[in-house]
Order: C-alpha cells, then sequence, then structure tokens
C-alpha cells in the first residue's frame, strides 16, 4: 500500500473513533453490489479488506433482504449471491422484513439508522461497504457512517459526508451553549454570597480608640522661660546699640 493511501486510510478510521467512537473489530455490512464488483475485480473480500482497513478481523453482515434481491437478480449475480452467503449467511441481521422483503437499499438503510439512533454505548462500529450509488447517497445523510466501496481493483473509504460535519458542527455550538449555560448559573448561584462578603467589608467601623484621645499640651521646663527671656533681652540691647550709633 501506497504511504498516501495508507494516511487516508488510518486518518478516515481515526476520524470516526473521535467523534463516533468506531473501533475494531469493525463490523462489515454487506450488499450483491459489492461481491458482484469484487467478483469481477477479483478481489478477495476475506483477505483483502482486513489488510486495507489494517485490523486483524472483520465481521462480515448483511440482512436476509439483501441475499433475497441478489437471488432474485438471476443468473448474473449467482457467484455474488455465493460469496455474499458464504460470508454473511451465518450473521444475518435481524430486519424484520421475512413476510415481505424490502430492497436491499431500504433495508440496510434502516438497519444502519437504527443503530446509529441508539443510544446504547455498545452500538456497532459499521462500515457499509455497497457499490451501489442509492444507497450510498441515502447513508451520507446518516452521520457517522463510514462507506467502502471498490474503485477498481482498490477498496477505498469514502470522506466523511457533509451531512456528518454539519452534525458535528452543530453538536459542538450546542455542546458550547450548554457549558456557557451552566457557567452562567453558577456565576447567579455566586454572585449572593460575593455581594454579602463585600459588604461586610465595606461596612463601617468604628473610630480607632487611640484617636479619640485628647493630645497631651508639652509641658515648658525653668530652662525653655529663661531662654526665651534672654533671646529677648538680647534683641533690646541690640536695638540700644543701633540707637546710640546712629545719634553719633
Amino acid at each position: 500500500m501506497k504511504v498516501k493511501r495508507q494516511k487516508r486510510v488510518r486518518r478516515i478510521p481515526n476520524f470516526f473513533k473521535t467523534h463516533f467512537n468506531h473501533r475494531a473489530p469493525y463490523s462489515l455490512l454487506l450488499d450483491g453490489t459489492f461481491c458482484q464488483e469484487a467478483l469481477s475485480q477479483k478481489v478477495n473480500i476475506k483477505e483483502q479488506l482486513p489488510q486495507y482497513l489494517l485490523v486483524p478481523d472483520l465481521h462480515f453482515r448483511s440482512s436476509a433482504c439483501a441475499i433475497s434481491e441478489t437471488d432474485k437478480l438471476g443468473p448474473q449475480l449467482y457467484g455474488a449471491s455465493l460469496i455474499l452467503k458464504g460470508l454473511a449467511s451465518s450473521h444475518l441481521l435481524p430486519c424484520d422484513h421475512a413476510d415481505s422483503p424490502l430492497p436491499a437499499v431500504k433495508c440496510l438503510k434502516s438497519l444502519v439508522k437504527a443503530d446509529s439512533s441508539s443510544s446504547s454505548p455498545h452500538k456497532s462500529s459499521w462500515i457499509v461497504a455497497t457499490q451501489d450509488p442509492e444507497l450510498r447517497l441515502r447513508l451520507r445523510k446518516i452521520p457517522g457512517v463510514p462507506i467502502l466501496y471498490l474503485h477498481g481493483k482498490t477498496p477505498t473509504l469514502e470522506e466523511p459526508s457533509e451531512d456528518t460535519k454539519t452534525f458535528l458542527k452543530r453538536k459542538n455550538l450546542e455542546s458550547i451553549s450548554h457549558e456557557t449555560q451552566v457557567l452562567k448559573t453558577l456565576k447567579q448561584k455566586e454572585l449572593p454570597q460575593e455581594l454579602e462578603q463585600l459588604s461586610r467589608k465595606r461596612k463601617r467601623k468604628g473610630p480607632n480608640p487611640l484617636s479619640c484621645l485628647k493630645s497631651k499640651k508639652k509641658a515648658i521646663s525653668s530652662q525653655d522661660l529663661q531662654g526665651a527671656s534672654s533671646k529677648r533681652k538680647r534683641n533690646r540691647n541690640n536695638k540700644k546699640n543701633n540707637l546710640s550709633k546712629s545719634d553719633d
């Protein structure tokens, strides 16, 4: 397998594993069109598909409706019918259409859709293998369904459909909106407590007892009084000397 193809094979299953919990071992849901193409291209489904998907084993599945439709298409699909029965006849999915079989397109789509909408954590990790363009078109509208087809002799996984990508974007937005609402609710619950704490902090406190004490007057000593009187006397003497000098 070329490096580019190998990266693609790893990337697409990892995408479905991350976003839709698809995990090995995978269940490969087959129809008559895929078996017919594999027969004409000489592709050994049982040996080559596990190698392509880089897994040790695959669980091959189909439905009674798909086998019945392949049988009704006549001798041209006799070989495809044998392959389909050989791979999946012992692992047919209960489709509840035994009394009035549906076309394979409707039957397989209903099985995949029912499993995809299930809330069970043990959902099947489907990969639908088909060459039917109508079935592939319908499956692209169901989020999270990997589709496998044969491009000549080469098994090829389709890129995730636009409906799958849109579903994931909407899911992410809903998750963000939910988280925002939860944070808003928590803030509303915590706000009264914060306001109460702030009011306690801002509550006016009584005056400082030390600031209420009367200021003490500074005691005047006898030395201070003598110093003050001497300063005054010196000033008077200076004035007298100045007057006598002016008379001379």
